[in-house]
């Protein structure tokens, strides 16, 4: 197509009514308007050396669509409701049975890894990007009146940042069921896990299912 073609094409696409300019419409209603017959109507930036492109849109049901990297990864739908299905996460649950004091708590099911930032072989969620992380955790266990204090740390590279804590209780033999949450900093490929510590040598965390769970993501 001549250079003079492609310019009478834009003439045509392109309409100027008072302070306002249209793509795609003969009737702009606002400084910037942009229309297309497709279910999207989107401003598309395309990076010429390798063919990726990013765009915002909205569909036809007044979703407002944000794509990079040729994929949608945030969606305002028409309630202000905000949508990030790309966002890092993980829950994990259940340990193995009698799970030693001191030592990283061995998650055994996966129900949410988004990103694949979650490693079951060491127990470790690895920050992806820079930037506030929510964690979550609840732990399980069963004391007699001989056992001491228990502790769970919450730990960015081997350093605690939260200790959830059971103190002795010499009057009764008991379950004990301990929660905790904190929103941490983290840099790129930092890590987080969760060690069982006690004064006792001799405690043991139980399986108990969903009573001992992890779980963590990205706030911004």
């Amino acid at each position: 197509m001549s250079k003079q073609n492609e310019l009478a094409q834009l003439a045509d696409a392109v309409t100027v009514d008072g302070s306002n300019v249209g793509i795609g419409t003969s009737s702009p209603a606002a400084l910037i308007d942009l229309k297309h017959n497709s279910a999207s109507t989107h401003l598309r930036l395309t990076e010429n050396t390798s063919g990726n492109w990013s765009a915002l849109g909205v569909d036809t049901s007044d979703n407002l669509r944000i794509y990079t990297n040729n994929d949608e990864r945030m969606r305002i739908d028409s309630s202000g409701r905000v949508t990030k299905p790309n966002q890092p996460a993980f829950y994990v649950h259940t340990v193995e049975n009698n799970l030693a004091v001191g030592q990283v708590v061995n998650f055994l099911n996966t129900t949410t890894n988004v990103g694949n930032h979650w490693n079951n072989s060491n127990n470790r969620f690895v920050a992806p990007v820079a930037g506030m992380y929510q964690f979550n955790f609840s732990v399980f266990t069963h004391r007699t009146t001989n056992t001491g204090d228990f502790y769970w740390d919450l730990r960015i590279n081997g350093v605690t940042k939260l200790r959830a804590y059971d103190g002795k209780d010499g009057g009764v033999n008991r379950h004990c069921q301990v929660m905790a949450s904190s929103a941490l900093y983290m840099t790129a490929n930092q890590y987080a896990d969760l060690n069982f510590s006690a004064s006792p040598s001799n405690v043991s965390m139980e399986a108990s299912g969903f009573h001992n769970n992890f779980s963590g993501y990205l706030i911004g």
